[in-house]
């Protein structure tokens, strides 16, 4: 397979830096006559992205996630400006919204992932169809999320806490992090706990992160999340039954 046109991209990501430092428009980048050689370097990074939220190997010929994220990263080049942060990032985030719309879209039930958390599964059973669907589709992108944090949803269950206090101590952790964007923002880039801050602001101990760091970190990537039905159905569990996630 030919390389990309490296130049190219050398040049678009310094262009790219131009706009980050408010020197050049987006405009401006996407009318460049280097424009296409600078999409097609980024080709293993849009296929990496579907793959991680959907979970499976990406077919790059015949994949409709794929096509689905091509256009969604055209859009992000258009889009794109230094207020959105790393370029990378913002596309990533838009390939990921596209890719759910699209399933959302999709008439096809076959290609909806079962519930695979039993309790998530019992909280969702008086739902309407609608609503069980669109907890399906939730479910999905709440795996994806948790992927880029090195966490596996099926594996929630055994690294959650086993007693009630303790459960309550990590969510209390999680909405003061989830609520201060700063952190937030460090968490998304670093992938990983702001021990410092979170020790010296929250009083949270190294032995209390360390050995719940998967919990503190799926509960705080929650609680960012548009992830409303599953947000909504596990917090309301915590606070009627003491469990939670």
């Amino acid at each position: 397979m030919m390389k990309p046109n490296e130049p190219g991209k050398q040049h678009m990501d310094g262009r790219l830096r131009a706009i980050r430092g408010g020197r050049e428009t987006v405009r401006e980048t996407v009318q460049s006559s280097e424009q296409d050689d600078w999409i097609a370097s980024y080709m293993p990074f849009v296929v990496r992205t579907v793959s991680r939220v959907t979970g499976r190997y990406v077919d790059t010929r015949n994949s409709e996630e794929l096509g689905v994220a091509m256009e969604a990263f055209y859009e992000a080049v258009r889009r794109y400006d230094a207020d959105r942060g790393s370029f990378e990032g913002y596309a990533a985030t838009l390939i990921r919204h596209r890719i759910i719309d699209f399933w959302r879209q999709e008439k096809d039930r076959t290609r909806m992932v079962p519930l695979e958390d039993e309790d998530l599964a019992v909280a969702g059973a008086g739902a309407d169809l609608e609503q069980q669907e669109m907890l399906k589709l939730e479910i999905r992108e709440y795996e994806a999320q948790l992927r880029d944090y090195g966490i596996s949803f099926s594996k929630l269950a055994e690294v959650s806490p086993k007693h009630r206090d303790t459960r309550e101590n990590l969510l209390r952790l999680a909405r003061e992090v989830a609520g201060r964007p700063e952190w937030i923002r460090w968490i998304k880039q670093k992938k990983r706990l702001p021990r410092r801050q979170m020790k010296t602001e929250l009083g949270a101990t190294d032995r209390l992160m360390t050995l719940n760091r998967q919990y503190l970190l799926a509960a705080i990537v929650l609680l960012d999340s548009d992830l409303d039905l599953i947000r909504d159905l596990v917090f309301e569990r915590e606070e009627e039954t003491g469990d939670a996630l």
